[in-house]
């Protein structure tokens, strides 16, 4: 026969395995012998501690009572050594070895705060102004079909012999100048004078990179990121 308890109390407060409350439920009244039935295993009628509870707390059964204990278990943590996640149990606190700030990808805790490692952060500057500078000259020749420009090199040498020896085997002039309706000579005149401006144009773009990168080392890591990053674009 089960056991019949007399209790003002009709509520069973229950926990889990680790002892952490659940919840309560309506004891079981005994409809015979009147009161209620003994709670489960996992349960009491004892009430849990009075809210308001304290900040991150939460109640466990501990023995025959309820303890409010540390509660983190929903608390975002990071390990300060390799920034992996880490999640609490009830009853643990955060450590020394942790952190409530969330790393990006790459980044290293340093002072007390996640930082990206001065190699990567000058790995990536110099693949940005790189990028930059291909570009800048990937939007001059934009305008020019891909085949053209695989023969700009080509024109420039016959034109430069052209222009040393009027009797240099020159094809591709020769087949130019007659496509267009041009002379010859104009035609050399034109090439050699868009690949002296090229030459220069090239010669700024590439100065400028190198600019920046003479400047690197002088730089800050903020100064580094904030290159790397503006803050028009989403950090890695």
């Amino acid at each position: 026969m089960s056991e019949v308890i007399e209790m003002a109390n009709d509520t069973y407060y229950c926990w889990d395995a680790d002892g952490a409350y659940t919840h309560s439920e309506p004891a079981q009244p005994d409809h015979i012998a009147g009161g209620y039935l003994a709670p489960p295993d996992n349960a009491t009628f004892d009430s849990i501690p009075a809210k308001p509870w304290p900040e991150h707390t939460w109640p466990r059964r501990v023995g025959t009572a309820w303890v409010l204990v540390p509660d983190n278990r929903d608390v975002l943590l990071w390990l300060k050594a390799d920034g992996s996640p880490v999640r609490l149990d009830l009853g643990d606190e955060p450590d020394e070895t942790m952190t409530t700030l969330e790393p990006k990808p790459g980044q290293v805790w340093q002072d007390d705060q996640w930082r990206y490692t001065r190699s990567d952060l000058e790995g990536w500057y110099l693949a940005r102004i790189n990028g930059q500078a291909e570009a800048a000259l990937a939007a001059l020749k934009a305008t020019y079909p891909d085949a053209e420009v695989r023969t700009w090199d080509r024109q420039e040498a016959e034109a430069r012999a052209y222009q040393s020896d009027s009797n240099a085997s020159t094809p591709m002039i020769d087949a130019l100048a007659a496509s267009r309706g041009v002379s010859k000579a104009d035609l050399v005149s034109r090439i050699i004078a868009k690949a002296d401006a090229w030459v220069v144009i090239v010669g700024q773009v590439i100065g400028q990179r190198q600019a920046l990168e003479d400047a690197m080392p002088t730089m800050t890591d903020a100064e580094i990121e904030a290159a790397v990053f503006p803050s028009t674009e989403p950090q890695q």
